[in-house]
């Protein structure tokens, strides 16, 4: 028999629904479209009126509220094969009904913080204002920045037009042009190919000064060779015969000589193409001036200085919750985390006033909204101002129904909202039975 603190812990609605039925009802019993009915009473609540309408603690459900639950529990059970408890409905006795909503605040900040930087960039002509603003008579706060429109941004930057001047360029001495950096002004460089010598090795003897020539030679040889004669034999008839006879054979010899290489004269070495022997090339940078372009001015000899506004952006979002506190802790965990919260009321605006919760008939979502509006201000880190607030108040609707059934006492939860088909229902015996 389970102990008297596993009987109070929450559980599905089945589990107790049907604690009597002797063949299990499986997981379709917690589908049952109760919804119907609630969201009628819900839509009642929301629609029209001010927001007093919908910020109600709690209120008893209505006779007519009461027997439509009744008939759909009996619908429900009839539904079902194989059990013994048709019109369970009509065997409970409902003790009571009653609507308890949850509350959620959710306030989304904007928060702004202003600094500003001096920065620089080439003077391109034009009229200048006269300098009235400096680092050290800036009022940050005193210009009328756009709110922006995606609360995600990060930081704009706007050029404050009354501290701008205009000052010559240093590096350039105001002449726009600085000493080449490629060629250090001399506007040339170092021959690459043959390091400043101004000679490469020869390409024909690849500097050695002399080249392998071949020459070829004739010779004379006394050899034996043989050719075809007519013989007659004895009968007097001709035949071919083969005779030796000395001949003299011309045979040609190849020999290589060393000769001084005609390309360099001997000397291993030529005039280098790159540099044509001079052992510097232009600088292509410069085009042998020596001089190019400042890049801190580019070019224009003069700097406009100015100083920069940089405004940033912290969004940030608390979230708190009110709950009824004889909703067990199990089912507020699960609300929070769940879908079952509908808006029934947002407002925006540069900053939200707290007076707005003082007309709040609600007690309980007065002090939640309070208290949001409060930590939003907390948040603010120093030197930051409340740019922009999103205040969205949603409400979870729960129903609490008490019966008893077979002597022992229940009470029923129905968390509910007309967006969702599936109800989550549970239950809880009451009086430790």
């Amino acid at each position: 028999m389970a102990t008297k603190e596993t009987e109070h812990r929450p559980r599905s609605a089945a589990n107790y629904l049907i604690a009597p039925i002797p063949a299990p009802l499986g997981a379709e019993a917690e589908r049952q479209s109760l919804t119907s009915a609630f969201d009628e009473i819900s839509k009642k609540e929301v629609k029209g009126g001010d927001l007093n309408r919908h910020l109600y603690e709690f209120r008893p459900l209505s006779q007519t509220e009461v027997e439509t639950i009744r008939s759909l529990l009996t619908a429900w059970a009839n539904s079902i094969p194989h059990h013994q408890l048709e019109s369970f409905g009509d065997k409970i006795e409902i003790l009571s009904g009653t609507y308890s909503p949850s509350f959620m605040a959710r306030l989304a900040t904007m928060y702004e913080s202003r600094s500003v930087s001096r920065e620089s960039q080439p003077y391109q002509g034009g009229h200048v204002p006269i300098v009235k603003t400096n680092e050290a008579n800036i009022r940050l706060w005193a210009y009328p920045l756009p709110v922006p429109d995606d609360i995600a941004r990060a930081k704009d930057a706007f050029l404050i037009s009354d501290s701008q001047s205009v000052r010559e360029c240093q590096p350039c001495n105001a002449s726009g042009l600085v000493a080449c950096g490629t060629c250090s002004g001399k506007g040339t460089l170092q021959c690459a190919a043959c390091r400043s010598s101004g000679h490469v090795p020869c390409g024909i003897c690849y500097g050695v000064g002399v080249v392998s020539v071949p020459k070829t030679t004739q010779r004379h040889e006394n050899v034996t060779e043989y050719r075809t004669v007519i013989k007659l034999d004895h009968n007097r008839a001709p035949y071919e015969a083969r005779e030796p006879y000395n001949a003299v054979r011309v045979r040609d010899d190849v020999v290589t000589l060393r000769e001084t290489c005609t390309n360099c004269g001997g000397n291993g070495a030529v005039a280098c193409g790159n540099c044509r022997g001079n052992g510097s090339v232009t600088c292509i940078n410069c085009g042998g001036g020596g001089n190019e372009k400042c890049g801190s001015c580019d070019g224009k000899g003069k700097h406009l200085d100015f100083l920069v506004l940089v405004d940033s952006f912290r969004p940030a979002e608390l979230t708190s919750f009110r709950h009824n506190p004889e909703i067990p802790m199990e089912v507020t965990d699960e609300l929070k985390a769940d879908s079952d919260f509908r808006r029934i009321a947002s407002m925006r605006g540069k900053t939200i006033d707290p007076d707005y919760c003082e007309n709040l008939q609600n007690l309980s979502v007065k002090s939640l909204l309070k208290s949001a509006l409060a930590d939003g201000l907390a948040d603010a880190m120093p030197g930051e101002k409340i740019c922009i607030q999103s205040l969205q108040i949603l409400r979870a609707d729960v129903v609490i129904i008490r019966y008893r059934f077979d002597g022992r006492d229940y009470d029923v939860l129905y968390p509910f909202t007309g967006l969702r088909e599936v109800v989550k229902v549970w239950a809880v015996p009451r009086n430790g039975c």
